[in-house]
């Protein structure tokens, strides 16, 4: 008897001095009394056991490794949610000791409320781990807080019934006193707060400690933008490039068939599939071969198309991605209008002292006035004067908005922004603490004013210079369709790091698939990009 290792996959032109990993073991018997120098040609393809066991050992154990990091993934996650479902719990018992008169909420009651309702925290890891968090969230690349905040609520209130019934089961078993559904309730609000920040703390700490890897497959540009994209994320790094053409391409570390191997070799942990141009037999039959602690997604063709708002459904089988009808609705236009004034006299409130601290840092470390105006293009492609916090010296403040702009650099694609708008010569222009006001985003914050006013909004596309318009035509030209805003999608995308196309691509995205939803992703994400400084010059 002889065993030979089998690849998993088949190969039309096979090379004799690759050593591929094996997936299979095959026996053969062997004819009786033929000696072992005469064995019997073995098929094309498949190689003695002996010549690849070294390489089938080492990528056994690199899956094995791989497995062990998401399982102790998912034991740090859990650990995590019971004790943010433990706070909770207890800062839940606390605040209705201050707000409730019931004798039963009392401060003094405290002990016994919290092993009453200590059924609180299992019963939402329960509904957690029904939701699937434990199983998507291990190298999702797009897990935050504001994309799982509506999957988190539902999971805490399906668990606030689920521990109200763990409670009258435990009632009747073991004739403990049921919790009360007041306290549970209370919890649950809580959870919704604590839980989310839980999240995002655990996944911040352990992508620190062991960085999410990322292989992608596609063209040479497809990896460029998502090495952008992924290059703001801490604890992502790319590892490179798979093509999946015959030719390998400039940059590439291999072709589709090597896929498995190249993620044994390099510990990656998640896989981007950008518009393969294989069969799709073969791709599927390659991304299924993957090690199971290889996360894939797929950038979907036409992906200018969805957005926040669009939905998967599901169709005999198919999957069916619907696109958002591109309209704003009256009532669309008053409800974002309505959230437009609500926000910005909340943020006026909370920082007027950092308005007034930064104008008079302003006032007292360079000449000139403290606001900065300058014409903009609004809806309707009508020009306002915005107002910002003023960064360059008085002299040069007929530059300090709009920097020259090369013609050789407009039309070039694929160049940033930065470049285009000439923003290095602009640093050398800045005062004392216009740097600090431009990498925070702080310069922008007069802009509320413009919001009360109605010339600008919230969230929107960008505010342009009259300069910068006369090219905005077809679909680059909705922009102008809605109010602009002090921050959008283009600013917690990347900001001054994109390049014009891509500028333009999300602000017609953004104006044919608005949502409230939406807005507050955006408005959740702009804090940690202005604290990053990502993209600012």
């Amino acid at each position: 008897m002889v065993t030979i290792g089998v690849p998993n996959h088949t190969d039309e032109r096979p090379d004799p001095e690759e050593a591929r990993p094996v997936d299979a073991l095959v026996e053969f018997p062997l004819p009786s009394g033929l000696p072992r120098t005469e064995l019997p040609a073995l098929p094309r393809g498949i190689a003695p056991l002996e010549d690849r066991s070294a390489a089938d050992r080492l990528e056994a154990d690199r899956v094995r490794r791989g497995l062990r990091g998401d399982r102790r993934r998912t034991v740090v996650s859990i650990g995590a949610d019971v004790c943010a479902a433990t706070v909770s719990l207890a800062l839940g018992l606390l605040i209705l000791s201050f707000v409730s008169s019931a004798e039963a909420n009392s401060l003094g009651r405290f002990s016994s409320n919290l092993w009453t309702d200590a059924v609180f925290p299992l019963a939402l890891v329960m509904t957690l781990a029904i939701a699937g968090f434990y199983r998507t969230t291990n190298r999702s690349l797009v897990s935050g807080m504001s994309s799982e905040l509506k999957d988190l609520s539902l999971s805490v209130a399906a668990a606030c019934v689920l521990a109200v019934v763990l409670g009258a089961l435990r009632h009747a078993l073991f004739q403990v006193s049921e919790p009360s559904s007041v306290q549970i309730g209370v919890a649950c609000l809580v959870s919704v707060v604590v839980v989310a920040i839980g999240h995002s703390v655990t996944r911040r700490v352990v992508a620190s400690l062991r960085p999410t890897r990322v292989l992608v497959v596609g063209s040479q540009s497809q990896a460029d933008r998502l090495a952008l994209t992924l290059g703001h994320r801490r604890g992502t790094e790319m590892v490179g490039r798979v093509n999946d053409n015959p030719d390998f391409g400039e940059g590439a570390l291999g072709q589709m068939a090597d896929l498995r191997h190249l993620c044994t070799e390099h510990g990656v942990n998640q896989v981007i599939v950008s518009f393969p141009a294989a069969q799709t037999e073969e791709t599927v039959a390659i991304l299924r071969s993957l090690p199971s602690y290889v996360h894939v997604a797929v950038i979907p063709r036409l992906y200018e198309l969805v957005s926040w708002r669009s939905r998967l459904a599901d169709l005999s089988g198919i999957p069916l991605i619907e696109v958002a009808p591109a309209h704003l609705s009256t009532w669309d236009k008053a409800i974002k209008r309505t959230f437009d004034i609500v926000v910005a006299l909340f943020v006026l409130f909370l920082f007027s002292p950092v308005l007034v601290a930064v104008a008079i840092a302003v006032k007292l470390t360079s000449k000139g006035p403290v606001l900065f105006r300058q014409t903009r293009v609004g809806r309707n492609q009508q020009r306002f004067t915005i107002f910002k916090f003023r960064t360059m010296q008085v002299c040069d403040e007929g530059a300090a908005g709009s920097s020259p702009v090369h013609p050789s650099s407009r039309s070039a694609d694929g160049v940033a922004l930065h470049v285009v708008r000439n923003k290095a010569s602009e640093a050398r222009r800045h005062t004392r603490v216009g740097g600090v006001l431009r990498r925070t985003g702080f310069d922008e914050l007069p802009q509320l004013f413009n919001v009360l006013t109605g010339a600008m909004s919230v969230v929107g596309p960008r505010p342009f210079v009259p300069e910068e318009t006369s090219d905005h035509f077809g679909e680059a030209s909705r922009r102008f369709e809605v109010r602009p805003g002090i921050t959008g999608l283009w600013q917690v995308s990347g900001r001054n790091d994109l390049n014009e196309a891509d500028l333009s691509r999300l602000d017609s995205l953004y104006v044919e698939s608005w949502s409230v939803m939406w807005d507050l992703k955006i408005i959740w994400d702009t804090p940690l990009v202005m604290v990053r400084g990502v993209g600012a010059y």
